[in-house]
């Protein structure tokens, strides 16, 4: 029990690190738990949760950030967009068959890594000089199937999320932190979701979640020091090489 408690442990250490430092950790998690066993669907959820103390601190940091995206009646809706749709997405996984998600999940993996490497290929938003002038509503509609998506599975969803944000024309360094902030709130609500529903596996979630905070404090102080590349290109292995285990063992 207590190697079990380390190795996992030692999962969300590298997690949480990756997070700090070049992002993808969500994926590697969830296929890593899925690949050992814990069905595709308590695995996602799990993992959701126990990341959740990690991206409460860079979100708290980044409370702010969604000045950029327009006026207070705005950002009010953003954010709330992005509460609503997180706990849709939520609910939408806990309503899910197992092994329909299990089916799913080896795309989704798949997508998530895919979508990981083209943003490191593509060094992340483009330059932007200031926020489109759209309406809360507008903002909302592009916003809101993002937000279902990080509630229901999430790996990747900050690199639409920070794609969305280039469009809408926010600056690379205030994109990042509005990145933060509303992947936290989309998470958030969908942890709130997945809590009371009783499903996630907390044996799997304190060490997880223990390792991640970990990790990330540790991730913050190493960025000077590795080359993030490195970490990229570990991420997007793991996560093809996991996306084929789990296809073998779910499709054959």
């Amino acid at each position: 029990m207590l190697d079990a408690w380390y190795a996992i442990f030692l999962l969300g250490l590298m997690a949480g690190a990756m997070n700090a430092l070049a992002g993808g950790g969500p994926i590697l998690v969830v296929a890593a738990l899925a690949a050992l066993g814990q069905p595709a669907d308590i695995a996602s959820l799990t993992s959701t949760v126990a990341l959740l103390p990690g991206q409460i601190a860079s979100g708290w940091y980044a409370r702010h950030s969604l000045v950029p995206i327009g006026p207070s009646p705005v950002r009010r809706t953003v954010a709330a967009v992005a509460l609503l749709g997180g706990a849709v997405g939520a609910g939408l996984l806990l309503v899910t068959p197992t092994a329909m998600f299990g089916l799913a999940l080896p795309a989704l993996i798949l997508f998530a890594t895919g979508l990981y490497a083209w943003n490191s290929r593509a060094g992340g938003a483009p330059a932007a000089t200031g926020a489109m002038a759209l309406g809360a509503g507008a903002i909302a509609v592009r916003l809101a199937p993002l937000a279902v998506y990080g509630g229901f599975y999430g790996g990747g969803n900050s690199f639409l999320v920070l794609a969305l944000l280039a469009r809408l024309r926010v600056p690379p360094r205030a994109a990042a932190h509005a990145k933060n902030l509303l992947v936290l709130l989309i998470n958030a609500a969908a942890t709130l979701i997945f809590v009371a529903s009783g499903a996630v596996a907390v044996g799997i979630a304190v060490p997880l979640g223990a390792g991640a905070l970990v990790g990330g404090l540790a991730g913050t102080r190493l960025i000077d020091r590795i080359d993030p590349a490195r970490l990229r290109f570990v991420v997007i292995a793991c996560g093809t090489l996991l996306a084929l285990w789990i296809a073998a063992r779910e499709w054959f």
